[in-house]
């Protein structure tokens, strides 16, 4: 790390993977200049190919409006002779307190759910659509988070060419890569593209995990980079069943939050002990 101080609602000296950072103005924890600093500094793979975190309102052009920072590539992706624009990095986390049922007691998870092993690097505009609380198979979870990443590894076509028009036109005018975006803005938007004939790309709204798509098939798949490769680049191991062939993610428990609270725990020592 750095010398910048950060405050530390819990600060662990020694154990720097229990630490929790707070946040400066008011951005998310997983995307606080603490915690996008542990993700360039400790992962060898981010470290490699981005560039340092800086505010996302720096960022140009800008692909969202979220407080916090986030880190850009290094270098642009290509493909069959054409660059193509990427997608910053930033963080969600892997899983959730509306993961677990209503009456379970999550007292301990929340001691850990700030810290690093539960920070999830994902592209810019990516969170997960969260389920219903209370269910078993929410989307807040680390199970269902992982299985949708694994799946789109080992599927052949994940992104169409249109919706890869749509993500490069919107990185290019810095018109933003939330999926919230409201349609009164995108109209704005295409009106100011001055849309001349029917093979220009219109703006529509993003769905469908398209940004994390989009990521996986420029950033990995391209790269010749499988299932495997992206769990050991993010330090999952602890979270799959590696005795298995395909490294299976584990099962979720939602009314268990103390096995989520090892697996945090475990993977936070690894990030920083780089194992």
């Amino acid at each position: 790390m750095d010398n910048t101080k950060y405050v530390f609602e819990k600060d662990f000296n020694d154990l720097p993977f229990l630490n929790v950072c707070k946040p400066e103005q008011g951005e998310h924890y997983e995307v606080s200049q603490y915690s996008m600093k542990v993700l360039f500094d400790e992962y060898e793979y981010y470290k490699d190919n981005y560039n340092e975190p800086i505010k996302r309102s720096m960022c140009k052009p800008i692909q969202i409006s979220s407080k916090g920072y986030s880190i850009s590539r290094k270098e642009k992706y290509y493909d069959d002779f054409e660059f193509m624009p990427c997608i910053n990095v930033a963080c969600d986390v892997l899983t959730g307190l509306k993961a677990f049922t209503p009456e379970t007691n999550i007292g301990c998870f929340k001691t850990i759910y700030h810290t690093a092993g539960n920070f999830l690097p994902i592209p810019e505009g990516a969170n997960f659509s969260p389920g219903t609380s209370g269910k078993i198979g929410n989307s807040d979870s680390y199970e269902q988070k992982l299985s949708l990443i694994k799946k789109l590894f080992e599927e052949k076509d994940i992104i169409s060419e249109k919706e890869i028009k749509h993500i490069k036109a919107r990185i290019e005018i810095g018109f933003g890569l939330g999926s919230s975006t409201h349609l009164d803005k995108i109209q704005e938007a295409n009106e100011k593209l001055k849309i001349q004939d029917e093979y220009q790309i219109k703006l529509e709204p993003l769905t469908n995990n398209i940004q994390l798509r989009y990521w996986i098939q420029n950033e990995w798949k391209k790269n010749n980079k499988n299932w495997k490769d992206y769990v050991e680049a993010n330090y999952l191991h602890d979270f799959v069943d590696m005795k298995t062939e395909d490294w299976l993610p584990l099962s979720f428990d939602s009314s268990d939050p103390v096995q989520a609270c090892k697996l945090i725990i475990k993977r936070g020592y690894r990030i920083f002990k780089k194992r």
